[in-house]
């Protein structure tokens, strides 16, 4: 008779039925509760969703095939069937809200006409994760941020330009970094304490095509000065920062970054309340919509 190896014993090649089946069960999941976001200024709140932190040593279940049909349990249990999001506004309120703060900020991107104020809405509508709700107000601003030219802006700012414009498919040469240039191509030195403009530079080097020393370098320059001085800085920069050493923004899931950026906005003396507002609503929708995907999926 022929025989087979399965699980490291030799075993009758007669059919399913002569050797018993090894599935490999997780064990329940631990659920980890996020700490929810609160502003006291606007007096909304973002609910994270919980995560699921997995246990690393499964056991085995061995199951004949006398045991009759088995069907594995869910993972989640009935965690989502029965969990809600803490208090928050009904939903039709929400989407109402939601429509008059999007015309709020189209407003508000139609009449910006500073270059260097419309390139850190756009960035901001971005990272904030709501920059779906503006596709052609976007790529109409960046349009005309395209057709002018890099005259008197810091580092900062051409460097947030140019990432843009680069995100979004416009071409933009990295010729523009040539006025950050010393004779001896490297980045001028006075540049190392422009914590923001560095930040800027850095996360705009990983757009770098093949070839483009001039954006390794900057890589190279930014990374070296952040790193010395993230610690010196004040929070949220600082957590900017770090998490950009950690992760460049160009490789960040968008809605992470949204959820991070969202917490470090806020603290933002800066900050644009309509953007926020807008940023946070939109956020809590989205994620009371993915609750109830979650529902459907594990009844």
């Amino acid at each position: 008779m022929q025989s087979y190896m399965f699980n490291n014993q030799q075993c009758p090649k007669t059919g399913p039925s002569r050797f018993q089946y090894i599935l490999r069960v997780p064990r329940s999941p631990t659920i980890v509760h996020a700490k929810p976001w609160t502003s006291c200024h606007n007096k909304l709140s973002v609910s994270c969703t919980a995560l699921t932190s997995w246990t690393t040593d499964d056991h085995l279940n061995t199951i004949g095939p006398s045991s009759g049909d088995y069907v594995l349990p869910s993972v989640w249990g009935d965690y989502f069937a029965t969990y809600t999001p803490p208090d928050q506004e009904p939903k039709e309120w929400m989407e109402r809200r939601i429509i008059e703060l999007k015309e709020e900020v189209k407003t508000m991107l139609d009449s910006t006409t500073n270059i260097a104020e419309l390139v850190n809405i756009v960035d901001t509508i971005q990272r904030l994760g709501i920059s779906y709700h503006f596709v052609n107000e976007i790529d109409d601003a960046l349009s005309q941020l395209h057709d002018i030219k890099f005259d008197n802006e810091d580092l900062q700012n051409v460097s947030l330009r140019f990432r843009l414009l680069r995100q979004h498919g416009f071409n933009a040469s990295s010729d523009v970094f040539c006025k950050f240039i010393d004779s001896d191509g490297n980045f001028h030195e006075d540049l190392s304490k422009d914590a923001k403009g560095l930040l800027s530079l850095y996360n705009t080097g990983y757009l770098a095509f093949p070839g483009e020393t001039i954006l390794d370098k900057a890589i190279s320059f930014a990374r070296g000065h952040l790193k010395s001085m993230v610690y010196n800085l004040d929070s949220p920069l600082k957590r900017e920062v770090l998490r950009a050493l950690k992760t460049p923004l160009h490789r960040m899931v968008p809605r992470i970054e949204a959820m991070f950026f969202i917490e470090e906005y806020t603290e933002k003396e800066t900050r644009n309340d309509t953007l926020l507002k807008l940023a946070k609503m939109d956020y809590n929708l989205v994620q009371r919509l993915h609750l109830e995907e979650l529902k459907e999926l594990t009844l």
